[in-house]
């Protein structure tokens, strides 16, 4: 087990019993940060420790292991990111991860400005109901708004086959983090919060877009004072809701007159 650093270092893939020794933690701190160095860059071994974690019997440790590795692989990926460029944004940063996805700060090279860039991870966008699901979702939902209260897209596309969203670069925290930090807000600042919330949710409801996914990480707190709501990934798409006085809310005054009349 001794050469496994130098096996690494050639870019020769490590055996059954060095991924075995790996999963089980009994390798030492050098070999496994060895591994999960050649795992980040060898699709067939992070294959390989994925099977073996995903089998019923195997220990929770074992997943522990190859969830590890995916982070591992995430950061890597996303550090190679910086410097390059996706149309006109040119990657400057990384702005924060998540479970689906990396949001990057970037710069427009045309309008001078700075934006967010959403890149699904490697390791979900080869799952086409997750593209789907998310990111094609998120983009067609935010193509319907425009409000001060609902994150704005710019645009979306794919980058070698893992689609990204351009968004509005936000300045600030998630209502989560605030409150991790502060649990209980004072009382005009909570109505000031859910006031933006219902004003942005009235928007998205009469564009037919049903956000299903409101909590306090996916609520932002400009440092400017406005509440923005993020994260339409599991929004659901309806027909536009007709405004009041159109045809389609007719029945609605002619259901109202009738229950009236009793």
């Amino acid at each position: 087990m001794g050469s496994t650093a130098n096996a690494r270092a050639c870019g020769d893939c490590p055996d059954e019993n060095e991924l075995v020794g790996f999963l089980e933690g009994r390798l030492s701190d050098h070999e496994r940060a060895a591994i999960e160095a050649h795992c980040a860059r060898c699709e067939r071994c992070r294959e390989g420790l994925a099977d073996a974690a995903s089998n019923d019997g195997a220990p929770s440790l074992m997943r522990e292991v190859v969830s590890a590795v995916q982070g591992v692989v995430s950061d890597v990926a996303a550090e190679a990111m910086v410097g390059r460029r996706i149309g006109r944004f040119e990657v400057v940063g990384v702005q924060g991860r998540g479970q689906f996805g990396v949001v990057y700060r970037a710069r427009d090279t045309q309008l001078g400005r700075m934006v967010a860039v959403k890149v699904m991870r490697r390791d979900r966008a080869g799952d086409r109901s997750v593209r789907e699901a998310l990111f094609h979702t998120e983009a067609a939902a935010a193509a319907r708004l425009s409000h001060p209260n609902i994150v704005t897209l710019h645009d979306h596309g794919e980058l070698e086959g893992a689609p990204y969203l351009i968004l509005e670069l936000l300045d600030g925290e998630t209502l989560r983090s605030r409150l991790e930090r502060e649990p209980r807000l004072p009382a005009h600042e909570a109505l000031a919060i859910a006031s933006d919330v219902a004003r942005a949710l009235v928007e998205a409801h009469a564009a037919g877009v049903i956000h299903r996914d409101i909590k306090p990480g996916n609520v932002f707190l400009c440092t400017s004072g406005q509440t923005k709501v993020l994260d339409l990934g599991l929004a659901q798409l309806r027909d536009a809701v007709e405004p009041a006085g159109s045809a389609a809310s007719a029945g609605d005054r002619k259901s109202t007159r009738l229950n009236s009349s009793h």
